[in-house]
Order: structure tokens, then C-alpha cells, then sequence
């Protein structure tokens, strides 16, 4: 029951955490790979999860619930769960991931230009290509699944 004056809200969402998301080095073999290319290509992938100023992607269950609890939900239940779903890996999901992005978020591609030079992205498209164009891996992610409330 909500007092005068004091709303409750309820609250249940399932919401993807991207920091610990599938990352595109594990599905490939990168010994073909100088061995600083190989480091630098999983340096930049990890980047991607670790920046600060990117909100998107930096945050994980422990962030949703101390944001939970700032905003004031009580007794908000956080659990996570790691899922699992087979992805057909064409060219056009290879120009997803290397092309410039259109959506207003950079793309893989980009992401990893921040550390590597161009002929070394270029190097690293075409291994994935030769690699995963024309298979089905299996993608790993983890949701948070999130029930709370804030007043009474």
C-alpha cells in the first residue's frame, strides 16, 4: 500500500551485462599472429569493457546494484546468469564488427584502431574472416535479472 504522497515502485528487468559479454579473440586461434599484434588486439578488445567514460559498456551486476541502491530500491535482488546462443558468423556480421559504425557507437573495428595501426586491423579482419566466415559459434553472455522496489 503507497501512503499519501509516497509512490511505490516496483521494478523487474532483465538486462544485459556487456562487460562480460563474448569477446570476438576467444572464438579465433590468434597464434598465426605476431605475438604483439595478438596481445595488443586482446588489449584493445578488453579496453572496450574497461573504459570509465563509456557507461554502455563498463558496468557490471555489482554497478547495477549499488546504482539500485542509490536510486532507493530495497530489497533489490540481483542475480545473473550466463547464457548461450549459437550465432551464424557471415561477412556481413565481419563488416558489422570491422566496418565504420553508422548507429553512433564505434564499431569493433574502430575500437581497435585506437591501439593499431590500420594494416594491423586489416590483418586482424581477415584472420576473422578466414576463421569464422561460414561457422556457427556458440556466444556467451550473462544477464542480470533485477527485482526491487523503492517506497511504501
Amino acid at each position: 500500500e503507497s501512503q499519501p504522497g509516497r509512490e511505490v515502485v516496483k521494478m523487474s528487468l532483465a538486462e544485459a551485462v556487456p562487460r562480460h559479454t563474448q569477446r570476438l579473440y576467444a572464438l579465433v586461434d590468434l597464434s598465426s599472429l605476431d605475438p604483439a599484434l595478438a596481445a595488443g588486439v586482446r588489449a584493445a578488445e578488453e579496453a572496450i569493457y574497461a573504459d570509465p567514460a563509456d557507461a554502455m559498456t563498463n558496468w557490471d551486476a555489482d554497478d547495477l546494484r549499488q546504482a539500485l541502491a542509490a536510486a532507493g530500491f530495497v530489497e533489490a535482488a540481483v542475480e545473473v546468469e550466463e547464457t548461450r546462443r549459437d550465432l551464424p558468423v557471415t561477412q556481413d556480421l565481419i563488416a558489422r564488427w570491422f566496418d565504420a559504425s553508422n548507429g553512433g557507437r564505434p564499431s569493433y573495428g574502430q575500437h581497435l584502431a585506437r591501439a593499431l595501426d590500420a594494416h594491423a586491423v586489416a590483418e586482424v579482419r581477415a584472420l576473422y574472416a578466414r576463421q569464422l566466415v561460414g561457422q556457427t559459434v556458440s556466444w556467451r553472455g550473462v544477464v542480470a535479472f533485477v527485482v526491487g522496489h523503492r517506497g511504501r
